[in-house]
Order: structure tokens, then sequence, then C-alpha cells
């Protein structure tokens, strides 16, 4: 992300775990041969990009 963005992942054990928990859910969801981290960095990104537009 672009450092001008006021909102960004914090990289603390917090996130850490809810990373971690959203990647547990979406592995019961996905399919064997869909990429769970690809999916969860597009969800970040997503999220992230959607937050400094409200902003």
């Amino acid at each position: 992300m672009d450092q001008r963005d006021s909102y960004a992942l914090e990289d603390n054990k917090l996130t850490r775990q809810k990373r971690e928990a959203v990647k547990q859910r979406l592995a019961l969801i996905c399919g064997k041969e869909d990429d769970i981290d690809e999916i969860l960095n597009s969800l970040e990104a997503y999220c992230l990009i959607v937050l400094n537009t409200i902003k």
C-alpha cells in the first residue's frame, strides 16, 4: 500500500491472530484449488481501499 494511506494493517499479535482466524474460515468456504493467501490478501487490499476512500 501507498505510504500516504492513513489506514494500514498493523503487524502485531492481535492482527496476526485475527488474520489467522479469517484464513481458517476461508479454508472452510473455499475449494482446495483456491489460493487462500491470495484471497486473504485481496480482501485486505480491498478493505484498505474502502477505508482510504471514505476518510
